[in-house]
């Protein structure tokens, strides 16, 4: 398997720290970043979610918001291993800032 990019990692953080949400949810984060380091438009968080899940790092279930039906997504123990590693030292510069 190819290694998991800074973007895709970070969406496993966001999807940790959140707990259950839309990819909306997710690229909303990145908007809100006081970073200018995370960037993640819309086209690049919605692929990056689905790539995760159909690895196997994030779970879906079916929800509701606002009363319409959406896609909510969890941290898989996969994608929490996954997660954890990436956070150990030592830590990609990038990552770092």
């Amino acid at each position: 398997m190819k290694k998991l990019s800074d973007l895709e990692h970070t969406i496993l953080g966001i999807v940790y720290k959140r707990g259950p949400c839309t990819p909306y949810l997710v690229a909303r984060e990145f908007l809100n970043s006081p970073s200018s380091h995370w960037r993640g438009s819309a086209g690049s968080v919605y692929p990056a979610v689905t790539k995760l899940h159909r690895l196997g790092f994030l779970k879906k279930t079916i929800g509701k918001s606002l009363g319409r039906r959406c896609s909510l997504f969890t941290l898989a123990p996969k994608g929490l291993n996954q997660l954890q590693s990436w956070l150990m030292p030592p830590l990609p510069e990038a990552a770092a800032s």
